[in-house]
């Protein structure tokens, strides 16, 4: 496969490079395999000009591994189109959003009978996993076109949404993002019956590339030492680059890390400020706690809590806070409700917070402005 001739080929000069050129940031975390980053990256940069809001980006990248991805965007770029686009309607629930909402009807209908045959004792695993690939690549225009608008709903300068509206946008997107879990679910379970049949272990398969698996499921499934050697590699550890209909994996950790270390030092150089979408008002001065889902040692005594996203069980943790950041969310998440009902300044979608913002630093938040300023 070629990916892995570009894989040996490509030098960190190369990667850091392209994500120079096409200006790409940390933009989201993510608990999922390479397999999905590769479709959200074939998906946003290919498949969302051509539908909706018909906006795209250019590039898009990241790196993970076994627990998950960080993936790396330029979201400004679609900021930019968005308010270009939106300046010729004000139709958006009506001409878009509903569209969107009554296109994931019909998903949600032809994606449960796909899920309901993926249990039947005889199935035809290949054809199945034929199309649920087909299925991921309908479901994150869905999903990515309605990330376009919040990204131009969180744009604070370009918001021209009444708090309906945003309410009504951060529902369908909501509903929409909910199909997720269950389609990865199917992933993994296809990918384990499909390996259960060639004997070899099949959650590697979910660390092919979309393009990849979709050759791998077209060919006559010949399995090699040094195909399953490089698929345990990136479930090990990979970076991963898709832009100009080029496609880039390496697994070489000396590498990796270099990669990572120059993105996350450049942002930490450019970005005393970072930017994210208020959900209720406050301002206030604190060391961050960085909570990855366990608490080691002592708690500070007044503390910002800085996390991807907040659950149900932390609410004891959220209590403590004197405020909170988060990686994502919409006006409607756990944080943004929870935050409102405690009167905890909160600022949500600050998208590297987890990655820039480290336990013990010092930091602004203004919940009003939705402004984080990193003080030391």
């Amino acid at each position: 496969m070629i990916f892995w001739k570009l894989k040996i080929l490509f030098s960190v000069f190369d990667a850091t490079k392209i994500i120079n050129n096409f200006n790409l940031k940390v933009a989201t975390r993510r608990q999922l395999p390479l397999f999905t980053l590769s479709s959200i990256a074939l998906c946003y940069v290919v498949f969302l000009k051509n539908k909706y809001f018909k906006c795209k980006y250019s590039a898009v990248g990241g790196w993970g591994d076994v627990s998950g991805f960080v993936s790396l965007m330029n979201e400004n770029e679609i900021v930019e189109q968005m308010t270009l686009k939106l300046r010729k309607s004000n139709l958006v629930k009506e001409r878009y959003v509903s569209v969107i909402y009554k296109d994931l009807i019909k998903f949600r209908k032809d994606f449960f009978v796909l899920k309901n045959e993926s249990f039947k004792e005889e199935r035809d695993v290949v054809a199945l996993l034929r199309l649920l690939i087909e299925k991921y690549g309908i479901y994150l225009t869905m999903i990515g076109n309605l990330n376009c608008l919040w990204r131009y709903v969180g744009d604070n300068k370009s918001n021209k949404f009444n708090l309906s509206e945003i309410n009504y946008f951060a529902r369908v997107r909501g509903e929409v993002a909910g199909v997720y879990p269950e389609m990865e679910i199917v992933l993994t379970r296809l990918c384990g019956l499909l390996g259960n049949r060639l004997k070899v272990d099949g959650d590697l398969f979910r660390y092919f590339t979309n393009s990849e698996f979709v050759k791998f499921l077209n060919s006559n499934f010949k399995i090699s030492n040094k195909l399953i050697n490089e698929l345990k590699k990136r479930r090990s550890g990979y970076f991963y680059l898709y832009y100009s209909d080029k496609e880039v994996v390496l697994t070489d950790k000396r590498k990796i890390n270099k990669i990572k270390k120059l993105i996350l030092d450049k942002e930490k150089k450019g970005e005393s400020q970072l930017n994210g979408v208020p959900v209720y008002g406050g301002k206030i001065s604190a060391s961050v706690f960085n909570f990855d889902g366990k608490i080691v040692g002592k708690l500070p005594r007044k503390f910002v809590l800085v996390t991807y996203m907040t659950h149900p069980k932390d609410i004891a943790l959220i209590k403590k806070s004197s405020g909170i950041i988060t990686d994502e969310g919409g006006v409607l998440c756990h944080a943004a409700i929870v935050a409102r009902e405690l009167k905890k300044p909160c600022i949500i979608g600050v998208k590297a917070a987890t990655e820039l913002l480290r336990t013990g630093m010092k930091v602004k938040l203004d919940a009003d402005k939705g402004l984080v300023k990193i003080i030391s």
